[in-house]
């Protein structure tokens, strides 16, 4: 399987980490957050993943950034999520 990070962008405005997976056929994985789409909220309107890893035991971990909207300040951001 194939997970990719990137920004879930909105039509509103802002947007949030954004994750898929894919499966080996190369469709999205339904097993995985809604429709093999997982979205991260930190709180700000601009988080935006910029690199994925995977560990040996399946979790995933991203590095990405959010703006801050109270301070309009670009801070780091992590998250982990479960297989």
């Amino acid at each position: 399987r194939i997970v990719v990070a990137g920004f879930i962008s909105y039509v509103s405005g802002g947007g949030d980490f954004g994750l898929v997976r894919y499966d080996p056929s190369g469709s999205l994985d339904p097993t995985f957050g809604v429709g093999g789409v997982v979205s991260t909220d930190f709180a700000g309107n601009f988080d935006a993943a910029k690199g994925v890893a995977q560990q040996s035991g399946g979790r995933i971990v991203v590095a990405g950034t959010t703006l801050n909207p109270a301070a309009t300040s670009i801070r780091f951001a992590l998250a982990g999520y479960l297989p």
